[in-house]
């Protein structure tokens, strides 16, 4: 007898991401997936300063204990004082760079029952900071980018043999990209003995 096969999935939003949840169940094989929708092909930017200020509302909501029906209905998130209070100039710069979310991943799948169980689990997420030449300008009058100036950022952590993951992420080979490694014959020193 063929055994019940489960799939449940859900779209949701992780800053400003379109992302795919799911969970499927085949036999005795469970798979949960995160995923990110439309890599490549949507923006997703959200400031370093909302970010901030969403976490820290969070936070405060949880150690405060606030149930969603304590919520004033009347007043929206966004008319809220901010739960941040942040030093002159530095909310507005914060509020100038902008994060972009290029790839989340979450892979875990699970085979098997107690100690004959097979994990294996795979991961990737990268995030950048580009910077439009308006926002340059007025990031470089504040210190200490005044003497440094921020052209681009990105993070890009993963644990996957995923091709497709690992394409859609755009990773770079350091050594091939910007040190031109490649083998080259060793140095022959001329012996002067003869």
């Amino acid at each position: 007898m063929e055994k019940s096969q489960v799939q449940a999935g859900a779209k949701v939003k992780f800053l400003e991401a379109d992302l795919f949840a799911g969970f499927s169940k085949k036999g005795e094989k469970n798979i949960l997936l995160v995923k990110q929708l439309n890599v490549g092909d949507q923006e997703t930017e959200i400031s370093v300063k909302d970010i901030a200020e969403s976490i820290a509302k969070t936070i405060k909501k949880i150690s405060e204990g606030l149930k969603p029906e304590d919520a004033d209905p009347e007043v929206s998130d966004n008319e809220k004082p901010s739960p941040v209070v942040w030093p002159s100039g530095i909310g507005e710069l914060l509020d100038e760079i902008k994060v972009k979310i290029s790839q989340v991943y979450l892979y875990i799948s699970s085979e098997g029952e107690d100690e004959n169980r097979k994990v294996e689990v795979e991961y990737a997420i990268g995030i950048g900071i580009n910077l439009k030449q308006e926002d340059k300008e007025k990031i470089s009058k504040q210190p200490p980018f005044d003497l440094i100036q921020l052209e681009e950022l990105f993070l890009k952590i993963w644990h996957t043999k995923n091709d497709k993951i690992l394409k859609e992420m755009n990773i770079i080979d350091f050594e091939k990209e910007f040190l031109a490694l490649e083998e080259k014959p060793a140095l022959q020193i001329p012996d002067k003995s003869t």
